[in-house]
């Protein structure tokens, strides 16, 4: 009681201002050195005349106070001249952060402009590059779209000519190269290893226990290879499973492992691997990419 009967006189004698005298005079402080755009002056007005109007207890004025604080103190009217230099920008990223070359080269890529086109009118400026002094040959683009993108319509393709026009320009400022015609050989430098490699692992012609087959996956479809082997030891006459195997697909395979014991009975009664369950079979499927 004493003590609030103190803070009242205080206040009456004007030794003591209240929380909200004290914190509105610090950010008129502030803005007396700044130059603030109108329409922001009036957001900053107003926020003001409804901090005078809360009790200082409250949560609300704790929310206006931060938000008024973070207003004043960004630096309006106060600008530096922006350097351009991606030779500069390059050895400093190099110098603070190791690896990571996608992430800077992103970052360089969009330090002049959010745009391709901007990034090429800065390119014009600087080494004379632009847009139709790169052609893309028709073989990079079949090789995009069998490698690097599966999808129905054209998104990720656009996506990635965009990144090749944009990484063929920061390349031209960074390492001045006069390249004109973009080949498959240079896709890896410039976006990367292949997404989608073939599977391709046994050629044209497969060995026994191996076998194709087609699969269902988002982008229309697959050739995947299923491999099977046997294995003599431990045998139970029962098939080890490993792999991308569905519900359906292990059905399939435990009636293919049936059949194949129903023909050897008849064929081969003397056969001791899958007729007399000495051996059983390990029958692999790979996930489809």
């Amino acid at each position: 009681m004493l003590n609030e009967q103190l803070k009242a006189i205080k206040r009456e004698l004007g030794i003591l201002k209240d929380d909200k005298d004290s914190v509105s005079e610090k950010f008129r402080q502030r803005l007396a050195s700044l130059t603030v755009p109108v329409t922001i002056m009036e957001v900053i007005e107003q926020e003001l005349a409804k901090l005078s109007n809360l009790e200082s207890s409250s949560a609300e004025f704790s929310v206006t106070r931060n938000y008024l604080d973070w207003l004043t103190s960004i630096p309006w009217g106060r600008y530096t001249e922006d350097s351009l230099d991606l030779v500069k920008a390059r050895e400093i990223l190099d110098h603070d952060h190791y690896g990571m070359t996608e992430a800077k080269d992103r970052i360089l890529v969009v330090q002049p402009s959010s745009n391709c086109l901007g990034v090429y009118s800065l390119i014009s400026e600087n080494t004379g590059l632009v847009l139709d002094q790169l052609t893309i040959e028709k073989s990079v683009l079949q090789t995009l779209i069998r490698f690097y993108t599966r999808e129905s319509g054209v998104r990720n393709l656009n996506h990635l000519i965009e990144r090749i026009y944009r990484k063929a320009a920061l390349n031209s400022i960074l390492n001045p190269v006069n390249e004109k015609n973009l080949t498959p050989e240079r896709l890896a430098d410039l976006i990367g290893p292949v997404k989608y490699p073939e599977n391709t692992f046994y050629g044209k012609k497969t060995p026994v226990g191996v076998t194709t087959g087609l699969a269902w996956t988002a982008v229309g479809g697959a050739v995947l290879y299923v491999e099977c082997r046997p294995r003599p030891e431990g045998g139970s006459g029962q098939l080890l499973l490993t792999g991308n195997l569905g519900d359906v697909m292990k059905e399939s395979s435990e009636i293919a492992l049936t059949v194949s014991q129903s023909f050897l009975k008849r064929k081969y009664p003397d056969n001791d691997f899958l007729v007399l369950n000495k051996g059983r079979i390990h029958l692999h499927v790979p996930e489809v990419i």
